[in-house]
């Protein structure tokens, strides 16, 4: 069965939403979430990638390659015995090449470290051909943009690597039991998504088709023609053509006519009302459509974060839901 169709219990329908953008975010969550509250958990997500010889001349770079986290790295030396490769801080990594230095790392005190541009060091490194012995394991985690994903298969792998001489095949390091939490945060991914465009579309609905200019220059028509001044083709104010002008030269025929040309301008002001008003009239439906929607979509909301709870309180130990968010005690 495909995540999408798991996921529709919770969400409905997927239509123009991003399935693959949901399914992404929450691998991410998921992997987060896990190194907040139960980091001990945190190797059940990782690989390993095992270098038979040098690395540091194309060393591993942890932003191109999409590092969540290094769970472990260790070197195997020449007797063929295991030593843990410890991080030391990056302004020291020239130290550890440095056989003066305190610093210095050997086959039997390995180092490792990240420098500024993100890339990834072992010292010593290994030799340049392959002598069967010294070798050099790496646990990481790798995080959404480092791994593919198929929706229908249901299966979250890491991308092949090639590094040291060696190229570890694409492969699932993903535990089947978080794909039921990568469904649940999928699906509110993806009702969070309508929820927004339903809020994106309900402005649209207030404002209508209301024509503003045409309204705005009815009024001040109307004004004009009463209390104030209109002006001539060459914007020269003409006192002349107000209600008032006539009304103080006792022209009662050209008060009424000004007066009638003003009560046409407010009606065509009215006519853009009644119009808006009808506009609103068919967008109420809709609008209560949309709301309506929206409320299933808060019900499906709550329903799916009611279950993502569930699932870490089963799933991560001494879990405290404080309704914000999960931490560990």
């Amino acid at each position: 069965m495909a995540f999408s169709n798991k996921m529709v219990t919770y969400c409905g329908t997927i239509g123009s939403e991003n399935l693959g953008i949901a399914l992404k975010k929450a691998v991410d969550e998921v992997l987060g979430l896990v190194r907040q509250m139960a980091p001990n958990k945190l190797p059940e997500f990782s690989r390993k990638h095992t270098c038979i010889t040098q690395m540091n001349a194309a060393p591993l770079n942890t932003r191109a390659k999409h590092v969540f986290e290094i769970i472990r790295i260790e070197r195997i030396a020449s007797t063929e015995r295991t030593y843990r490769v410890v991080q030391v801080p990056e302004e020291i990594r020239h130290d550890a090449q440095d056989s003066g230095s305190i610093h210095y790392a050997t086959e039997l005190s390995p180092s490792y470290a990240v420098d500024m541009e993100s890339n990834l060091e072992v010292y010593p490194d290994l030799p340049a051909v392959d002598d069967t012995k010294r070798k050099v394991n790496i646990f990481h985690i790798v995080n959404s943009s480092g791994k593919v994903i198929d929706e229908d298969a249901e299966t979250i792998k890491d991308a092949a690597l090639t590094l040291g001489g060696a190229t570890t095949a694409a492969s699932e390091a993903f535990p089947l039991v978080w794909k039921d939490y990568v469904v649940m945060a999928a699906a509110r991914a993806i009702i969070q998504e309508k929820l927004n465009a339903i809020r994106a579309t309900l402005p649209d609905y207030a404002t209508g088709d209301f024509n503003q200019t045409e309204f705005d220059a009815a009024v001040s028509n109307a004004k004009e023609l009463i209390v104030s001044t209109l002006q001539d083709d060459a914007g020269t104010p003409n006192v002349a053509s107000s209600a008032v002008y006539w009304l103080v030269d006792e022209d009662n025929e050209m008060v009424t006519a000004n007066l009638q040309t003003a009560q046409q301008e407010l009606s065509r002001a009215q006519l853009y009302i009644a119009e808006h008003q009808k506009d609103m009239t068919i967008d109420d439906k809709t609008l209560a459509k949309l709301m309506q929607e929206f409320q299933l979509l808060g019900q499906q909301l709550a329903s799916v974060e009611k279950d993502m709870k569930k699932f870490l309180q089963a799933h991560v130990g001494n879990y405290v839901d404080d309704t914000q968010k999960a931490t560990r005690v």
